[in-house]
């Protein structure tokens, strides 16, 4: 107990828990732990009995220290590799909610929106020169996890459904 300076075991236990506390923020120690543990458990992507997507979903906490709702990652593929290589010199985001969630593509095309909370979204990519339908992305829970549906956000489509994981493509070129 020399080498902790005087604290003691117990005393070094206390100091730590105080310091969690104060960076994470939260009211509840245990809280905080509980959703760090959640944080580990891995949550593929299944199937339901309704043969459509369940996505992995996460716990979060606010602010104030309170459990809040479930989060899931948004996932997608851009274009073909015709595309990827026509727009390599251009600089694309896929948003969310007018930007307020941005993913940035990978080099293979795919993207992850990560902690996207339950309820309606419009997915959009930025793709300077190249036109991309808008998709309207529908959150819900559903059992223990939440699902994920997209639609064109094209009136004049009707909604049409959208596979997801998103596969999508621009629907033309604009000619500068």
């Amino acid at each position: 107990l020399e080498a902790l300076g005087g604290w003691g075991a117990e005393g070094l236990r206390s100091f730590r828990i105080s310091k969690m506390r104060e960076q994470w923020g939260l009211r509840s120690l245990g809280l905080g732990l509980l959703l760090l543990s959640l944080s580990f458990i891995p949550c593929a992507l299944s199937q339901d009995d309704d043969d459509e997507e369940v996505s992995s979903f996460s716990a979060s906490a606010s602010s104030d220290g309170s459990a809040s709702l479930l989060t899931t990652t948004i996932q997608g593929m851009l274009g073909s590799d015709k595309f990827l290589a026509a727009a390599k010199k251009y600089p694309l985001r896929v948003m969310l909610d007018g930007g307020k969630k941005v993913a940035l593509p990978r080099a293979d095309g795919s993207f992850s929106l990560y902690h996207v909370s339950e309820g309606v979204h419009l997915l959009e990519v930025d793709a300077p020169n190249f036109i991309f339908e808008p998709i309207r992305v529908e959150v819900f829970q559903k059992g223990s996890g939440l699902k994920v549906k997209c639609f064109l956000h094209n009136e004049n489509l009707g909604g049409r459904a959208v596979p997801y994981p998103l596969r999508l493509a621009p629907q033309g070129q604009v000619k500068v």
